[in-house]
């Protein structure tokens, strides 16, 4: 089992947000689900960018195993495309059977604590990250949004507190990683990323994690721009 940590989802929230901008692209997205009349749903793929590191919640008292990073993941209900996202659950496994789980698709402002900051490094961050950063930044962004949702002191710092980081052979984590982490730290802001919330008719009973990525979600902005082309071309031929 793949482990991670556990609290998000959702991309209908910035569905107003297309509907005003690009107006027919929704009008797309509802028929490229129609077929399909379940509740949302996705499913894990693999891992992206990111590196395995060892996490307490308990001041540094016990450490386990997790991957920290990118989480590529595909809709079930409707064509996507994979994308990436981030976990916000450290309590759950990843389920690597491929099997689809029902979602919520919410915004990060749903997420408690700290969602629109999470949002917010996320819509900053992540994309920058998965077209041209690397693993450490991906791990390292990660283990900052886990301290924004597990961190109980009053101070953000991987290295103390109630939430810890190290590395996986439990060295210290680099002086290059805690500077990337500082600088995530610091950078406060607020905003609304899409905010995945597993099994919502029963949310105590986690099959996978909960996650989060950039909004708009790219594969299904994909989906919406091959749609809106199809249609555009039978209308030239019309």
């Amino acid at each position: 089992m793949l482990r991670c940590f556990d609290s998000l989802s959702g991309h209908l929230f910035w569905g107003h947000k297309l509907r005003a901008k690009y107006g027919i692209l929704l009008g797309f997205g509802i028929l490229a689900g129609a077929a399909y009349a379940g509740p949302p749903q996705l499913h894990y793929l693999g891992t992206g960018k990111g590196i395995k590191a060892q996490v307490s919640l308990n001041s540094g008292g016990t450490y386990a195993e997790w991957f920290a990073g990118e989480l590529n993941v595909e809709r079930c209900d409707i064509v996507s495309g994979s994308f990436y996202t981030y976990c916000v659950n450290v309590v759950d496994d990843m389920d690597l059977t491929g099997n689809c789980w029902d979602v919520s698709l919410l915004g990060t402002n749903s997420l408690s604590p700290s969602g629109p900051e999470i949002g917010y490094l996320t819509n900053k961050y992540a994309p920058g990250i998965n077209s041209s950063g690397t693993n450490a930044q991906a791990r390292i962004l990660q283990l900052v949004m886990w301290e924004l949702l597990y961190e109980t002191s009053s101070s953000l710092d991987l290295t103390a507190g109630s939430f810890q980081a190290l590395n996986l052979d439990t060295t210290a984590l680099s002086a290059a990683d805690l500077s990337y982490a500082s600088t995530l730290f610091t950078d406060v802001g607020s905003s609304v990323a899409n905010y995945y919330q597993l099994n919502p008719s029963d949310p105590g009973n986690q099959p996978s994690q909960d996650l989060v990525n950039p909004v708009p979600e790219p594969g299904i902005v994909a989906a919406f721009l091959v749609g809106f082309g199809g249609l555009l071309r039978r209308k030239v031929r019309r």
